[in-house]
């Protein structure tokens, strides 16, 4: 496989593109009957709204909120309108806050980020419409021009 980022789909999935000229050529065939399919394939294929939703609940499915969990109350790190320290669900809703915060750029494929309770989404065209999910504790920052 190239550089090129590369998704991973199911048979059920595998059946909606089968049929495109394309798929042979260039997915390659993994165990338990998955395929690894380029991304940029599957952008041109699926709606861009939906492929980032997905890619962000990827992103949310694989963060391990649980160490930010431990983070937080390690350090006394509340948000306004939450008692107590933000749990895994708080943060989710963050995040996706976020997302939401950033989706009409994102759909543009502009460079964009939002950040604040500690976390940050960034989306950056130049490395393959990535899409990243960082948590940060910064004390404090300055921006320039």
């Amino acid at each position: 496989m190239s550089d090129e980022s590369y998704r991973i789909i199911d048979a059920a999935e595998h059946d909606r593109y089968a049929h495109k000229d394309w798929f042979f050529k260039e997915s390659f065939l993994l165990a338990n009957n998955q395929w690894a399919v380029p991304e940029k394939r599957l952008l041109k294929e699926l709606d861009k709204k939906k492929f980032y939703q997905q890619k962000l609940q990827e992103l949310i499915d694989e963060f391990e909120f649980w160490k930010v969990e431990k983070i937080m109350e390690f350090l006394k790190w509340t948000w306004a309108g939450i008692t107590g320290y933000p749990k895994k669900d708080d943060m989710i809703k963050m995040v996706k806050s976020l997302y939401d915060s950033i989706e009409s750029r994102i759909l543009k494929e502009e460079y964009c980020f939002s950040a604040t309770g500690g976390f940050r989404l960034t989306f950056d065209p130049e490395e393959d419409n990535e899409l990243s999910l960082v948590f940060e504790a910064v004390t404090d920052s300055v921006y320039g021009d």
